[in-house]
């Protein structure tokens, strides 16, 4: 799962169009649960779902039978997330790009 929110603290994150923040570990409104269905992608990238799936979902997703397969990856303001040596991210044009760190 990918998705565009960026973390407010520990425990909120902000999904844009949505107005109230993602609660983390909490339990999930079905807005929220709808937006973060809408900007889900499916990762088919060995390495990646590999380093996704080794993380459990947070709490929240856990809760929601909607969401309990998929992980959240909270992205930093230029779209992007560092998972181990490879960064994850989200272009405008390509989709989901996968880069390896140097």
């Amino acid at each position: 799962m990918f998705l565009e929110p960026y973390p407010l603290d520990r425990n909120h994150a902000q999904i844009p169009g949505i107005e109230e923040p993602l609660p983390i570990n909490g339990i999930l409104s079905l807005d929220q649960v709808r937006g973060c269905l809408y900007r889900s992608v499916t990762i088919s990238d060995r390495r990646m779902v590999e380093k996704l799936n080794s993380v459990p979902p947070p709490t929240a997703f856990q809760k929601s039978p909607l969401l309990s397969e998929h992980r959240l990856l909270l992205v930093d303001g230029d779209g992007a997330a560092l998972l181990g040596d490879q960064v994850i991210r989200l272009h405008p044009k390509l989709g989901v790009v996968i880069e390896n760190v140097a």
